[in-house]
């Protein structure tokens, strides 16, 4: 016998004459071994040796032939069976083939698994994934048919006498597909075999391989999704201390150290006596453990110093320097720069990520995106770095109002994700594309037929072990403010004793950090707006108060939580500092703004506008007026709570006093041309905008255009502006008001600026239609019903009977007053006029209501409104002189320890000056908590002084005006002004000061004073 070069070899018989082939004898390789004697020896290793080819066999495989002796071996021919079964499993390794799959025949250890299938996601990217495949080919096994109701083919019903093989494959350590292939329509059907698609019979066992199931592209993604069933999460109890036990995987080890720091880094309580790795500081970083970093580098000489520009060669340390100097200063520079640099697919994308959320906390999302496609567009990252990266670039695109953009990203995230279950980061980045996907198609066009079912499957998505641990995060950080807020609140003086350094809540910064990186935008925003409370209210106990109140600002402007930043704004524009909240306003830009930004933008500039420069203020005043008269754009794609025209003008009216002349003008025209009852907005925010306009900014045009819509319109809307032009001596805007008043639209007597100027005709006129007010609006009270649009008629009589007291029209208004129905609050304003100027009343109304006084301050509460209505009987009997000497001591001190309402009533008394020796009050009330009652104690101070210059009127003024934020010195002028026409020297003198305050609101009273 001789060797096949190709190793084969044939078997012949020398029986006879001539030689004849009887069978192909295979052979593996020829083994060649060296003798004793040194010569070589030749062996070959039959691998179908001649007694199993002429055996009797069954089944699939060569089967038994009568052997004809005159025919000889000839006789033996392979069955029909045989030779489907070999055209069916080549044809179905093809069709996975061409889906980029990679079958591997089963030949030796074929026990109902045929083929071994290596699964290859959407971008051929090999995942360690491995199917088992059982192959049926013939037309047999189509003929256990299932039909629909219309005849139509469903699938066909495998069927086996026993369960062995389906219990096999539905409990393989693979998951299972049973292929049926059809040799006519050269289509392979598949089933994934599972416990419950299995259907018992009785007697054995079926399973439907339904028609819809072919291998092939259309069915690459489900078919994948099957592949992806047989990786298990690890075990993640007890890893606290010392991390996974077999270690994170060198390749995921960046991306565990950014979203799951917690099994990178080391443990707070672990000893320092060992350095870290370039990735192993990352996750201190990432969990806000920056102090720890700095020990670590000055005890460790390998360790570099992460605050110092690193020089070495290893790329991770300059990663790790570039990620400190974006955590201390906010700037994305050194992020750039190490991204460029990065070697390896996993650097790259942990860094672009890390590049791409720095960038957005900077409202750039544009180049956020940039850096984004460039890392998806390079097609080298991993599956769960590629999915990584398109989270957070569907997150950006939903951002800007790309929404069916960030669908795409998120479904294609999703898939990138399958196959990982054993990757903790895998599972909060699928919660996150989860949530992208849910909103963005909210933000779309809500699906409500399917919203349950979008919603739980967002909600279940959203249940992960890296949000448990950052819940646990978030709480230990809590729990260490709630220690610091309590020991404050036990010891006040020790809080000042040591002055912490903006890093002694890490765990606020990493559940901040960790939801964003991971790109879940809504649990990132929740920890945003947290983090940057905590940072507002711990600022004052900082080494740095103006930085953190700055960083708190911007935290909760970023985060889309406009009703903190609401609060926040109000508490410092009113008391200060000015400084941190004028540079957050002024970081404000037209282009930037997000849907999560977009209220929280606007909300800020109507609040703080008046501190915006006046280039930037008249930038954003004609944005905002673009986005009046044409608000499609930013309605569909930054989606505020408010409409945008609604909000686009609280915006306008909160800049209009810092901007320059043009805005002022195009403001205005914007108005006139609105009607009455604009769309989209309440009349109550045009009238402020109206009334934020610089009269003498605004051109002659727009002036001429807003004097025809006060004279055309009766509304609101056009009552402001004729309010407006009065107040500004518009030339016949007064006798407008008047006449229009008199005829009978007493909406418009808020634009009379002086009722003692009214002819008597006019005065009676307007007298009876008050009166007329009264009694409908007692009617109103004693049905328990009031409008909400109705004249204040006892504010309004009182102040025209004292303006002209030959009208006598005081029963009307006492009637009102006096009656039990009517609520408190429609009291105040015309008991506080009558108490402002007790020597306008005559004397039998002044009797009155001192026999009345228990009945005004027992007046009804309504809906809405408290019972109280600030001691009003109190400072009524202390004005018309009913109360003296220590009863009057005594009344004002229970007036000024009292509500809110109360202590503003004890400011205005001393305004007015009926009691002279309880003026030392004013101290305790320009320190009040409460915003009102120190503003009227500032008035109250301006009033005094603008009477009586001497100290120590003159010295609490000057202190009052001197004071940050806007209420005090607002106060003050407006006390110096309101009866000093001319302006006193002392007004002058402080309104000159005020001329160079931060707010333009501020500088443009002391301009009107000086004036």
């Amino acid at each position: 016998m001789s060797g096949d070069p190709q190793g084969v070899s044939p078997l012949v018989s020398r029986a006879g004459s001539g030689r004849q082939l009887l069978a192909p004898a295979w052979t593996l390789p020829v083994r060649v071994r060296q003798t004793a004697g040194g010569q070589a020896r030749v062996r070959h290793r039959l691998r179908w040796p001649l007694r199993r080819m002429c055996a009797p066999a069954s089944g699939a495989g060569i089967q038994s032939a009568a052997r004809d002796p005159s025919r000889g071996w000839g006789a033996v021919r392979a069955s029909d069976q045989e030779q489907i079964d070999a055209r069916g499993m080549s044809a179905v390794c093809g069709d996975f083939q061409a889906i980029g799959w990679g079958p591997v025949r089963n030949q030796e250890h074929d026990l109902g698994t045929d083929l071994l299938v290596q699964a290859r996601d959407r971008r051929r990217f090999h995942r360690g994934l491995v199917v088992g495949v059982q192959v049926k080919t013939g037309p047999h096994y189509f003929k256990r048919e299932k039909r629909g109701e219309d005849g139509q083919v469903l699938g066909w019903w495998y069927y086996e006498s026993d369960a062995d093989h389906f219990d096999d494959w539905a409990t393989h350590g693979l998951p299972h597909l049973l292929v049926l292939h059809c040799l006519e329509e050269g289509k392979s059907y598949w089933a994934h075999v599972t416990s419950k698609q299995i259907c018992s019979t009785g007697k054995g066992c079926k399973i439907l391989v339904p028609a819809h199931q072919t291998i092939g592209d259309e069915q690459a993604g489900d078919l994948f999704e099957v592949a992806c069933m047989q990786k298990a999460a690890p075990v993640l109890e007890g890893t606290a201390l010392a991390g996974l036990p077999g270690g994170v995987p060198p390749g995921r080890r960046l991306r565990y150290a950014l979203i799951a720091p917690r099994l990178v880094a080391p443990h707070p309580n672990a000893s320092q006596d060992d350095p870290v790795d370039p990735v192993e500081a990352a996750a201190l970083l990432a969990q806000g453990r920056f102090r720890d970093l700095k020990s670590l580098s000055e005890k460790h000489t390998v360790v570099p110093d992460p605050r110092q520009p690193y020089a070495g060669r290893e790329w991770g340390w300059r990663f790790v320097a570039a990620f400190w100097h974006w955590g201390t200063t906010d700037s994305a520079e050194k992020l750039e720069e190490v991204l460029t640099e990065a070697r390896t697919a996993p650097e790259e994308a942990a860094s672009g990520v890390l590049l791409a959320c720095a960038l957005h906390r900077n409202e750039r999302c544009d180049r956020a995106l940039e850096v984004l496609d460039g890392l998806a567009d390079g097609d080298r990252l991993s599956p769960a770095d590629h999915g990584w990266v398109l989270v957070h670039r569907a997150r950006f695109k939903a951002e800007t109002g790309y929404f069916a953009g960030a669908q795409v990203d998120a479904a294609e995230a999703q898939r990138c994700f399958a196959g990982d279950q054993d990757d903790v980061t895998v599972s909060a980045l699928a919660a996150a594309a989860a949530w992208q996907l849910y909103s963005a198609a909210f933000m779309a066009g809500p699906d409500f037929e399917n919203w349950d079912r979008d919603f739980e499957a967002m909600i279940s998505a959203a249940d992960t072990t890296v949000s448990w641990w950052r819940a646990q995060t978030m709480a230990a950080g809590l729990a260490g403010v709630e220690k610091s807020r309590f020991e404050a609140w036990a010891d006040p003086h020790a809080r000042y004793l040591l002055k912490w350094d903006g890093t002694t809540s890490p765990q606020l910064f990493s559940a901040e950090f960790t939801a964003d990186i991971a790109g879940d935008h809504s649990r990132w925003k929740h920890a945003c707006a947290l983090y940057g409370r905590h940072r507002l209210t711990s600022a004052a106990d900082s080494q740095d108060e103006a930085a953190e109140l700055g960083e708190g600002l911007s935290a909760l402007r970023r985060s889309g939580d406009s009703q903190s930043l609401k609060m926040a704004i109000s508490g410092l524009h009113n008391g200060g500092p000015l400084g941190p909240l004028a540079a957050a306003v002024n970081s404000i830009q037209v282009g930037g703004w997000t849907i999560t930004t977009a209220d929280s933008n606007f909300a800020a500039l109507a609040q703080a506008g008046d501190l915006v420069d006046e280039p930037a203020a008249t930038e954003l005043v004609r944005w905002s007026a673009d986005a009046l008269e044409d608000p499609t754009e930013l309605n569909d794609r930054l989606k505020p709570s408010r409409t945008v025209p609604m909000a686009a003008m609280e915006a306008a009216a909160g800049l209009l006093c810092a901007a320059a002349g043009p805005a002022h003008s195009q403001i205005a025209h914007i108005v006139a041309a609105m009607p009455d009852q604009p769309p989209h907005m309440t009349t109550q925010c045009v009238a402020e905008a109206i009334f934020q306009l610089d009269y003498s900014k605004v051109d002659d045009h727009s002036r001429q255009a807003l004097w025809e819509k006060a004279r055309a319109e009766r509304g609101r809307t056009g009552v402001a502006a004729l309010r407006w032009l009065t107040a500004n001596n518009h030339p016949g805007a007064e006798t407008e008001a008047i006449s229009r008043t008199a005829s009978g639209d007493l909406t418009a007597l808020e634009a009379v600026a002086d009722l003692s100027a009214l002819n008597p005709a006019d005065a009676t006129a307007i007298a009876g239609l008050l009166a007329d007010a009264a009694a409908q609006n007692l009617a109103d009270a004693r049905s328990g019903t009031h409008g909400g649009d109705r004249i204040d008629a006892a504010h309004w009589l009182v102040r025209l009977n004292a303006a002209h007291p030959d009208l006598d029209r005081w029963d009307e208004a006492l009637e009102l007053l006096l009656d039990p129905a009517t609520a408190g609050h429609d009291n105040i304003p015309a008991c506080l006029r009558i108490a402002g100027n007790p020597g306008a009343i005559p004397e039998p109304v002044r009797n009155t209501v001192a026999d009345n006084i228990a009945s005004i301050g027992q007046a009804q509460p309504r809906i809405g409104f408290e019972a109280d209505i600030g001691g009003i009987e109190t400072i009524l009997a202390l004005s018309l002189g009913l109360l003296t000497g220590g009863d009057a001591a005594a009344a004002m001190a229970e007036l000024a320890s009292g509500t809110a309402e109360q202590r503003r009533g004890a400011a205005m008394l001393l305004g007015w000056g009926q009691q002279p020796a309880q003026q030392p009050m004013l101290a305790a009330l320009i320190a009040d908590h409460h915003p009102l009652v120190r503003h009227e104690a500032a008035i109250a101070v301006g009033l005094l002084a603008a009477a009586d210059p001497a100290p120590p009127n003159h010295t609490l003024a000057w202190t009052l005006a001197r004071k940050d934020g806007i209420l005090l010195p607002a106060g003050v002028l407006s006390g110096l002004a309101r009866n000093s026409e001319p302006a006193s020297p002392l007004a002058a003198d402080i309104a000159r000061h005020l001329r160079q305050h931060p707010s333009a609101i501020i500088r443009r009273w002391a301009s009107r004073i000086l004036k």
